[in-house]
């Protein structure tokens, strides 16, 4: 009887925990659009949403289930950037913890096997011990320290991408105010994150570090470095001619920013 409730009380921690490289989890757009609420709350009060309602309650379930828009606004873009980094983050703190919770079930197979060497109970100390053998073993078998490795670098891109975008200058941001500004770099960094994502797919489905990859990294140094140009000459062009030129050259230096944000772990 006893040993059927050690058995049973195995099985129920082991389905607390899933050691295997599960698909890589993503943000909703309910996330992102969280994020976006929760910074208006910061910023005024009366903006904060009220939990007793059931029809938003009902709006975000489904808002769980699809994918991410392409961001088209500077405030999307930065929630955007956030949704990506907490799930990350979250996922990455939730391995961490994991593996606490392993231990401690090795921990427990090896007192059982004690005990039961004691008391003479040989069969007992034999599933004690091979308890042991195995689950002090599952972080490493399933490189737990790999996969934990791998989702925070993916968040600390996210938070590269956010910090990019919310330091940007003044006159920057005001060229976010520009429809066809905002949707080209809306849509290169949903592209950026994509490649990330597509890159912790791949090393979580095969449980292989995320190693940064530097030769890509120093390209994208060098590109930024040769894409700068010289001072205008003011008296050559029109307001509006050095208006656009200004705008494209800001719009370059922030895609480079997201380049740099995401090269070392997509090479991209």
């Amino acid at each position: 009887m006893k040993r059927k409730l050690f058995f049973s009380f195995l099985l129920t921690v082991g389905g607390c925990s899933n050691y295997y490289p599960l698909p890589v989890a993503k943000p909703s757009q309910y996330d992102v659009e969280k994020q976006s609420q929760l910074n208006k709350c910061a910023k005024d009060s009366k903006q904060c949403e009220s939990s007793n309602d059931t029809n938003s309650e009902r709006k975000n379930l489904a808002k769980q289930k699809i994918l991410p828009e392409i961001p088209q606004t500077y405030t999307n873009m930065l929630s955007f950037a956030l949704a990506y980094r907490d799930v990350w983050h979250e996922k990455y703190l939730k391995l961490v913890s994991q593996t606490y919770v392993t231990s401690e079930i090795g921990f427990l197979g090896t007192l059982t096997a004690l005990i039961a060497g004691v008391s003479g109970a040989t069969t007992t100390a034999w599933v004690g011990g091979g308890v042991a053998a195995g689950t002090v073993l599952v972080p490493e078998r399933y490189q737990y320290s790999v996969q934990i490795y791998n989702y925070k670098s993916a968040a600390e891109t996210a938070q590269c991408i956010y910090s990019a975008l919310e330091l940007l200058d003044v006159k920057v941001v005001e060229y976010m105010s520009d429809t066809d500004f905002a949707r080209e770099i809306g849509q290169y960094e949903y592209r950026k994150m994509q490649d990330v994502t597509y890159a912790l797919e791949n090393k979580q489905a095969a449980v292989s570090l995320m190693t940064p990859d530097l030769t890509a990294f120093q390209q994208m140094i060098g590109k930024g470095k040769n894409t700068t140009t010289g001072p205008h000459i003011q008296g050559a062009k029109s307001p509006e001619e050095l208006y656009k030129e200004n705008m494209q050259e800001s719009k370059q230096k922030i895609i480079d920013a997201l380049n740099l944000c995401t090269a070392a772990v997509s090479g991209k």
